[in-house]
């Protein structure tokens, strides 16, 4: 940034900013397909990124679990919509 004052005294300074990168992730299941009212197992596996990382899993949208692993029981037969957010 520089700055030039009103009788044109100028100053400069600048500052470095580091952007960590992004976490990857990899999810496994259980079982997969699975007959309904069965338990299914999910969990995952982090590379990368800086800091702790925090988990947030959905599924069709509702959120169902904030650990790294987690077991869901499917009462109906259907297709389910899996979202794990890592960050």
């Amino acid at each position: 940034m520089t700055v030039t004052d009103s009788v044109g005294e100028t100053y400069s300074s600048s500052v470095s900013v580091t952007i960590n990168p992004n976490p990857s992730v990899s999810i496994k299941s259980s079982q997969n397909p699975t007959d309904a009212g069965n338990s299914v197992s999910f969990s995952s596996t982090e590379s990368g990124g800086t800091g702790t990382i925090t988990y947030d899993w959905y599924i069709n949208g509702a959120q169902e679990s904030t650990a790294s692993s987690f077991s869901y029981s499917f009462s109906n037969p259907g297709a389910y919509y899996l979202n794990p957010v890592s960050y």
